[in-house]
């Protein structure tokens, strides 16, 4: 069955839709259809791929089982973000996320898969996605940030490449626990940094899926 993705729509000329069971019926030409198959219909993605699709990534879902103590990490400010934070946070979304689904799949042209996650972020900012973003600051310049959406769901978190490996990642995360209670995340098999931080800050995995795209 085929469901509109009125969000990804104005990226391809075609529409965007996502697939989900029964995993039959005609495909539009020209579009770009997506499927997320649970953990437990691992057996569908032999025929999706028959079918045309490409295997993208595997998605791990997680939940958060302890809190992380918050302090403000050395050198660094973290805060709900303002609207003095836009630009820098757009300018960091369009970089951060090169192990994601658009990036990784070879038929998405790079510009689109940039502008995408750029997009996405500006979305909070003119009230359209997400209900808080945590970000970090250093020298008063955002250099990270944490999207927040149905209050305790990790939605986008990045870091800039000059500032990984400080704990503002971890600080933010403790950050949001302090008023949103336990978190809930989601990251990609391949993207072993994300599987690390989560793990560190008492999150558990729950679940996966697997993720395949179709454009003709």
């Amino acid at each position: 069955m085929l469901h509109k993705d009125e969000w990804l729509s104005q990226y391809f000329a075609g529409g965007a839709y996502r697939l989900s069971a029964p995993y039959e019926g005609a495909l539009h030409d020209g579009a770009f259809t997506y499927v997320k198959l649970p953990q437990d219909q691992q057996s569908e993605v032999a025929p999706l791929c028959a079918a045309g699709f490409r295997f993208v990534e595997v998605l791990l879902q997680f939940e958060q089982v302890k809190p992380v103590p918050f302090t403000q990490p050395d050198g660094y400010e973290i805060s709900y973000a303002s609207a003095d934070d836009r630009e820098e946070v757009i300018g960091l979304a369009g970089n951060a996320f090169t192990a994601s689904r658009f990036f990784t799949d070879a038929q998405i042209p790079q510009d689109l898969a940039v502008k995408t996650k750029s997009d996405w972020v500006d979305n909070f900012f003119s009230g359209q996605r997400g209900d808080g973003m945590v970000v970090a600051r250093k020298n008063g310049k955002a250099c990270a940030f944490l999207l927040l959406v149905n209050r305790n769901v990790i939605d986008l978190i990045a870091v800039d490449e000059n500032c990984r490996g400080s704990g503002i990642a971890r600080a933010m995360i403790a950050f949001a626990n302090q008023d949103r209670g336990l978190l809930k995340a989601g990251t990609q098999l391949v993207n072993k940094a994300s599987i690390a931080l989560y793990q560190s800050c008492g999150f558990l995995l729950k679940d996966s899926s697997y993720v395949l795209h179709w454009t003709k």
